[in-house]
């Protein structure tokens, strides 16, 4: 009787273990089943919900205009706004707060604070509020407000905490020198360690050589992003019992993407190493266990490798039976050729270091389909310290394989085309650069992409993506990556080629990118311009590297498209030019020089061009065509040309000094500065500021520039005649040269190109054009300027037509500030 009861007991204490461990395993999988279903919510809530309310107002006390999401935070309507002030929306204690933040935001600057916001309801909300001003030269025009609601932020920081704070499990936060910063209560409790005495030192609960040897191998795994699960550690206590634990190691990273602490999770195994002891003693353990588990299960007595024990479902997957004695040939012909080496791998490390292992592999099953399985092997020993069985688990993880992968897609896949996506790319050639591996990196972008969206529509450009990735994959070596950046681009890495091949490679392309496309019965061209740099020859982070690429990519779509333009020279000469520039003005490296325009009947300064120079301090001497499109492109050219108003107008006053006070100011307007409205304001502002009249400055414009920015150019370009601005056409006679629709543009001078002047003393058909323009221009009542005079008889021809301002190096070439002085007192 006292026997039998024995034996009841061991049997409970193994049903009590196997129920402990299966409800471990049904917990893991729900776990990666929800984390799944949490990240898919995630993204859809990331495309369907903005985060943040908008107010506009023209004080603090007048609103504008809000949008429905800040009505939805507030729970008050526009008119409702309208009649409060903005501090009675923060709760009592925080009103002072937000006068003062308003207060600082008038004068200029931008503001960021957190309130709690009362909601017309009552409700409590937690808000981030953003105060942006908006200044029209001197003046606050406006004030816009954002007010993001973060109260489920702070409670999601709050509930993560607590989760630290209340977990079962100990748990400690390590920074990168694998020093402690925090620990929750479960490791003060486990480890009889409060925070305060272990704050700032390395773990006291691991063992000396954990500290020493292997735990910095550990540690450093970490520090480069490996998440390292269930490490066998035999720790200890303040009170020096020895606990046996199993840890989890894994980054943490920052807002910025880099690791900058480590997480660990240690849980007391105790009471799962008494299982095992039990089971070592008693075979009947394992069919037990075997038997009220899902997962399979086989036993193998060491050191003779002897099937002891196989459950039903290990026979099921593997066809192996106890009675077997060739364990590797019945085993292994049921694992993916791939996988072999490391399940072998896992089995030597078992036996070698005498620890639990864990590793994943496939398996092919009864259909003959390859799926996921996670393998744990865990050795029991004798009292002689040796591996006396080895218990072998296997866990099918297809369904968790699944969800990684589709989580994986989500992450590193581009939705669209399928193709890997820019967070893929940056990985993978990030990389390649960090192992100095050669590489060639090629920049393809699709040529009228836009037009054929704007044509076809937005589903014929999609279409046009997809096919565009299938035509290029056809082409591509399997050891070649191909990733979508963006819009209608898309970047391949050839690793270890030469540039032979690469010339071919991209040959093939542009080939292929001849033929049409086909989208509902239209047959749409759309042909292929690539960029590409090599690595490493082409030295440099990923980021100088775009850059790189992305120049020679300019040169191969700005030279006519549908081809391939190699990293060169040239190209870096173009990417210095780009870097500087913004520079420029800061370093005093732009400065003026200035040429004077004559009226050819006496010989009076009619007015002086105020022309931009660059002198870079490696490059020396950089010409205006070759910074100016550089400024235009990166949209640089406003401030660089209100510099130039600025300075040239402070000399032009310096002159008036000398008597020179009716000569105008000419200066080159980019039309790209056509579409900045906010100039009507700021270019007379600047004149004011150095006491100069509107009426003496001259913008020239061309003729091309004016056409192609038409909508707000025109207006642009009336505001300033209305303050007195006068407006030339520069450069007249190479563009769309029809006066009868320049008459309708706000300009008084016409400034005759210089190819018409060149040779007006040699061909009696170029004096026949210049002087008919002259007589129509003078018919329109602009004053006419021709341009390029180098001969004392191109300027008799054109004085015999009367009423014309001449400019060239006939009189004078572009001088410094100091040298036009000089040249001015001579006139003057």
């Amino acid at each position: 009787m006292v026997a039998w009861s024995a034996t009841n007991v061991m049997l409970l204490i193994g049903i009590l273990a196997l129920s402990s461990f299966s409800f471990y395993l049904y917990i893991k999988k729900r776990f990666y089943e929800r984390s799944a279903q949490i990240a898919n919510e995630h993204c859809d809530s990331l495309f369907v919900h903005h985060p943040d309310g908008l107010v506009v107002y023209k004080n603090h006390e007048t609103v504008l205009n809000m949008n429905s999401l800040m009505e939805e935070i507030t729970g008050y309507s526009l008119t409702e706004l309208q009649h409060m002030e903005w501090e009675c929306l923060a709760h009592p204690q925080y009103r002072d707060l937000v006068r003062r933040q308003l207060r600082q935001a008038m004068q200029g600057s931008v503001r960021e604070y957190y309130i709690v916001l009362v909601a017309k309801t009552g409700e409590h909300k937690k808000v981030l509020i953003r105060h942006i001003p908006v200044y029209i030269g001197t003046e606050l025009h406006a004030m816009y407000s954002t007010v993001r609601d973060v109260t489920g932020q702070i409670q999601t920081a709050e509930k993560t905490q607590a989760f630290f704070t209340n977990s079962v499990d100990a748990m400690e936060i390590l920074d990168l020198e694998g020093k402690v910063l925090q620990v929750n209560r479960a490791y003060e409790t486990l480890f009889e360690w409060k925070q305060e005495e272990v704050q700032g030192l390395f773990p006291p609960h691991l063992p000396v050589h954990w500290r020493a040897g292997m735990g910095l191998q550990v540690l450093e795994r970490v520090q480069n992003g490996e998440v390292l699960k269930d490490l066998e550690i035999l720790a200890q206590s303040k009170s020096g019992q020895t606990i046996p634990t199993r840890a989890t190691l894994s980054p943490i990273y920052s807002e910025y993407g880099t690791i900058h602490m480590i997480s660990v999770v240690i849980r007391d195994v105790s009471d799962q190493k008494e299982m095992e002891q039990v089971i070592e003693e008693s075979q009947q353990m394992y069919h037990l266990l075997a038997q009220y588990t899902s997962d399979s299960i086989v036993v193998i007595k060491q050191p003779e490798a002897k099937l002891v024990y196989v459950s039903p479902i290990f026979e099921e997957m593997f066809q192996l039976k106890a009675t077997d004695t060739n364990l590797y040939s019945s085993f292994v012909q049921f694992i993916h050729p791939d996988d072999i080496a490391s399940v072998l791998t896992g089995a030597e490390m078992l036996y070698r270091e005498k620890r639990v292992v864990c590793l994943e592999c496939r398996r092919k099953d009864s259909k003959k389909h390859w799926n996921w399985v996670e393998t744990r092997g865990v050795p029991i020993f004798g009292d002689d310290g040796e591996i006396r069985f080895v218990i072998w688990s296997v866990q099918d993880i297809q369904e968790r394989k699944d969800y990684e992968l589709q989580l994986e897609n989500l992450a590193f896949r581009d939705f669209l085309t399928g193709a890997a996506n820019r967070a893929s790319f940056e990985a993978y050639a990030a990389k390649l650069i960090g192992d100095n591996q050669p590489f060639y990196l090629c920049h393809l972008d699709t040529d009228n992409f836009k037009s054929i969206n704007d044509q076809y529509s937005h589903q014929a450009g999609d279409a046009l993506l997809i096919e565009t990735v299938k035509r290029v994959q056809r082409v591509l070596q399997p050891d070649e990556f191909l990733a979508r950046v963006g819009g209608d681009e898309f970047v391949i890495i050839s690793p270890g080629r030469n540039e032979e091949d690469i010339k071919q490679l991209t040959s093939v392309l542009i080939e292929k990118f001849s033929q049409p496309f086909t989208y509902k019965d239209n047959e749409i061209y759309s042909t292929l311009s690539i960029g590409v740099v090599s690595f490493p020859e082409r030295k440099g982070n990923l980021e100088r590297l775009m850059k790189k690429v992305d120049k020679a990519l300019y040169y191969a779509k700005t030279n006519g498209k549908n081809q391939v333009s190699f990293y060169g020279e040239m190209h870096e000469r173009a990417l210095t030019i780009e870097e500087s520039l913004p520079k420029a003005i800061r370093n005093e490296e732009l400065y003026l020089v200035f040429q004077p325009l004559l009226h050819l009947e006496n010989n009076v300064v009619y007015g002086i061009e105020a022309l931009l120079r660059w002198k870079h301090p490696v490059l020396g001497e950089v010409s205006p065509l070759e910074f100016i499109p550089v400024a235009e492109r990166n949209h640089w050219i406003y401030d660089i040309t209100l510099w130039v108003i600025q300075e040239a107008t402070k000399q032009l006053y310096k002159w008036d000094q000398l008597g020179l006070r009716n000569a105008k100011l000419f200066i080159n307007f980019s039309p790209y500065l056509l579409r900045q409205t906010d100039l009507v304001e700021a270019v007379p502002a600047i004149l004011t500021k150095n006491q100069v009249s509107s009426q003496r400055l001259v913008l020239e414009i061309t003729e091309t520039g004016v056409i192609e920015n038409l909508s707000t150019g025109l207006n642009i370009l009336q505001k300033f005649q209305e303050v007195g601005i006068q407006i030339a056409m520069d450069d007249f006679g190479t563009g769309f040269s029809s006066l009868s629709y320049i008459r309708h543009l706000p300009i008084s001078i016409l400034k005759i190109d210089r190819s018409f002047i060149k040779e007006i003393d040699q061909q009696p058909k170029d004096s026949m054009i210049v002087e008919s323009i002259v007589e129509l221009a003078k018919s329109l009542g602009l004053q006419v300027v021709a341009e390029g005079i180098e001969t004392e008889k191109q300027e008799c021809i054109l004085t015999e037509f009367g009423d014309v301002v001449g400019q060239g190096y006939h009189f004078s070439r572009p001088l410094t500030s100091e040298h036009i002085e000089e040249w001015l007192k001579h006139k003057i």
